[in-house]
């Protein structure tokens, strides 16, 4: 293992928090910048790890030359902030000579193309930058892309997730703006060497998740994996040709869009011309607070959570039909504060999977150079990924079809 690595971390919200406590904590991290626009959430999340390791920085993540002053000489610039932020904080880490890595990158989901544009750049600077690194995307990707290497001939992935929070109050977890967006977008399937739009919540079924989770409404759901899987060179010289995402549906989130709640076309209320999407995205409340979290579980405001991906990978092997499918589980949110006070089971799932790959992508054992996805990384780096995943409780389990 390479020693003091210097990683420098944009945004100390949900996620960023778990990366850096967990990077605090390796022997081989010697520092670790943590910045944010709000400065005394930066300091706050900082006090909590307690780590001297550990210094905060104000940064405005639309200035690349503040970005650029902050990340020269870090071994990785890590994006923990919205994917609306990916192509400054690229450019920024390019221009730096510091790799890179976020963990999605929609919406909007046109900045793949973007990042992928680039990556020559990244190849003649022997750099790396790798997107959608957390849990889905991220843990998805690389499960489907080990599976497929079992096989002579990929036909079909398909990825299922699911996970809620058992809470006496409605509370966010994740990005507003992020979630509903997804959520009322019109989904993206890989088809028949075709990326295809579908309507919002449409292709429900009942899907059956492995207990604890058990019976899930799903439908389509805009996602990182169709548009990554469906170029990866690997799986399509196998003849992929079919890779959709599902995801619980909210009823809530449908019932407004339905309603017309949610949507970004402009109405007059007393003379002022407003968008009702922009009015539900300005009052919902951002994700819940470390300290608040905390609280709430001391209460029993909160008071449990589930979760569960599957990933489902058809095809041939010899010649025969083999159907492969693969599970992990999030989390109990209840028994993860005693490791990562604060912490939801979902921005646990997609911190500690990310903070692995910055260890080697640090580290240097990641050697592919360029811009790519988690599913394009060295088959070695990957199975090593998934064995230090499962020494921090995230374990992939073979399904029997």
């Amino acid at each position: 293992m390479v020693n003091y690595l210097k990683i420098c971390i944009i945004g100390a919200g949900a996620v960023g928090s778990v990366v850096a406590r967990y990077l605090a904590a390796q022997s081989y991290v010697s520092e670790i910048k943590l910045c944010d626009k709000a400065f005394e959430k930066a300091k706050e999340t900082a006090c909590r790890i307690n780590s001297d390791k550990i210094s905060v920085y104000q940064v405005d993540a639309y200035n690349i030359h503040e970005l650029v002053q902050l990340s020269k000489g870090a071994d990785v610039l890590f994006n923990a902030l919205e994917p609306s932020f990916n192509l400054n904080l690229l450019e920024a880490a390019l221009q730096a000579g510091s790799n890179y890595q976020d963990m999605a990158f929609g919406p909007p989901y046109e900045n793949f193309v973007k990042m992928l544009r680039q990556s020559e750049k990244w190849t003649d600077a022997q750099l790396t930058a790798i997107t959608a690194t957390g849990n889905s995307p991220g843990i998805t990707n690389i499960i489907a892309a080990s599976a497929a290497e079992e096989l002579d001939y990929v036909e079909d992935i398909r990825i299922f997730v699911a996970s809620s929070l058992d809470s006496k109050k409605y509370i966010l977890s994740w990005s507003p703006k992020t979630m509903i967006m997804d959520m009322i977008a019109e989904p993206t399937i890989f088809k028949n060497g075709q990326f295809t739009k579908v309507p919002p919540f449409s292709g429900q079924e009942i899907y059956e998740f492995p207990d604890p989770v058990g019976h899930v409404l799903v439908s389509y759901h805009e996602h990182e994996e169709p548009y990554t899987l469906g170029r990866a060179s690997s799986l399509l010289n196998k003849g992929l040709r079919l890779v959709e995402f599902k995801y619980g549906l909210s009823l809530l989130i449908k019932n407004l869009y339905e309603l017309g709640i949610l949507s970004r076309e402009l109405i007059e209320i007393k003379g002022v011309k407003i968008a009702p999407l922009d009015v539900v995205l300005t009052v919902l409340p951002p994700p819940i607070a470390s300290d608040k979290l905390v609280h709430m579980i001391k209460t029993g405001d909160v008071y449990g959570s589930r979760g569960a991906s599957v990933v489902k990978v058809t095809g041939e092997k010899a010649g025969k039909r083999v159907k492969l499918s693969y599970a992990y589980f999030y989390p109990n949110i209840i028994e993860l504060q005693q490791k990562y006070p604060g912490a939801t089971h979902v921005s646990y799932m997609a911190g500690i999977s990310a903070a692995l790959l910055t260890e080697f992508l640090g580290s240097g054992k990641i050697r592919t150079k360029g811009v790519l996805a988690p599913e394009s990384l060295e088959s070695d780096v990957r199975g090593k990924y998934l064995q230090k995943l499962a020494r921090q409780g995230i374990v992939v389990k073979k399904l029997l079809d």
